[in-house]
C-alpha cells in the first residue's frame, strides 16, 4: 500500500519548525563574567580562558556549575540557576584570601594539610603519606620492641638459673639475640618517629615559605564569592535569573 507523500514545502516547514522548537537560540541568557585578572573559570566542567574574558558567555536554561581558582585565594564552587530566557546577568567573582597562619597550623596538625589548603594537593598527599608511613612504622616497631623485651627477659632469667654449660650457652645466645632484635626494633621505631616529625616540619616550613603570593591591588575580601546584577535595559519584566549560593 502506497502512503501519500507530503509536498516538499510542507516537509521543509515541519523540519524547520522542529529545529526551532528543539534548539531555540533565544532560550538562553547572556553572562558577563568578571573578576580578578588571572582567575581560572570552569563552567559546567569546561575550562574557560583566564579572566578577563574576551566576550560574554551564552548559557542555556537550567542549572550551571561555576568553579574558579586564583593563586593566593580559596577556590569558589557555586551553582547558577537560569530560569528565564533573554536575561543579561553581570556576575563578578570575588575570592576569600588564603591565610598563611591557617596553612601552617593545619600542617602542624597533619602533614600536607597546608599544601592542600594552598592548592597543591599532590605535595600534600605525599607529605601526609610520609607521616602516616612513619607513624605506622613506629607503632609496629614499638610492638616488636615489647615482644623482644619479653623474650630477652625470659632468656636472661633462664640463663641465670641455668646449671649445665649447654643450657648456659643456649640461654646466653638467646638473650643476646633477643637483645639485639630489641635494639633494632627500637632503632626502626625512632626512625619512624623521625620521619613523621620531619614530614610535619617540612610541611609547616613549606606552607610558610611557599605561601601563594597575592597579586598587588586585587581586592579579594568579600562576604561571598559572587556578586550579581541584572541589566534592566531591554529586559522583559517576566525575565529573571536565580543565583543559588551554597556556603
Amino acid at each position: 500500500m502506497n502512503r501519500p507523500k507530503l509536498p516538499g514545502t510542507c516537509l521543509t516547514a515541519i523540519v524547520l519548525a522542529a529545529t526551532i522548537f528543539v534548539a531555540d537560540p533565544s532560550a538562553a541568557a547572556t553572562l558577563h563574567l568578571t573578576g580578578p585578572d588571572g582567575a581560572v573559570v570552569i563552567l559546567d566542567g569546561t575550562v574557560l580562558e583566564a579572566l578577563p574574558l574576551r566576550e560574554p558567555l551564552t548559557v542555556g536554561m537550567g542549572e550551571h556549575r561555576i568553579s574558579s581558582s586564583l593563586t593566593g585565594a580559596q577556590p569558589v564552587d557555586q551553582t547558577l540557576l537560569v530560569t528565564s530566557e533573554h536575561q543579561i546577568v553581570h556576575l563578578q567573582l570575588r575570592f576569600v584570601p588564603l591565610n598563611r597562619i591557617s596553612a601552617v597550623t593545619t600542617s602542624l596538625m597533619l602533614a600536607g594539610s597546608g599544601q592542600r589548603y594552598e592548592g597543591r594537593p599532590r605535595l600534600g598527599a605525599a607529605l601526609t603519606g610520609l607521616e602516616a608511613l612513619g607513624l605506622l612504622t613506629a607503632l609496629m616497631s614499638e610492638l616488636q620492641v615489647r615482644n623482644f623485651r619479653d623474650d630477652y627477659l625470659l632468656a636472661f632469667e633462664s640463663y641465670q638459673n641455668a646449671v649445665s654449660s649447654a643450657d648456659i650457652t643456649r640461654w646466653r645466645s638467646a638473650a643476646t639475640t633477643s637483645h639485639d632484635d630489641m635494639n633494632s626494633a627500637a632503632d626502626r621505631r625512632d626512625l619512624g618517629i623521625a620521619v613523621a616529625a620531619g614530614a610535619v616540619i617540612v610541611s609547616a616550613l613549606d606552607a610558610w615559605f611557599r605561601f601563594p603570593a597575592l597579586d598587588a591591588g586585587v581586592d579579594l575580601t568579600t562576604t561571598g564569592p559572587f556578586e550579581t546584577a541584572l541589566a534592566p535595559a531591554g529586559i522583559s519584566p517576566r525575565a529573571h535569573v536565580t543565583l543559588t549560593l551554597n556556603f
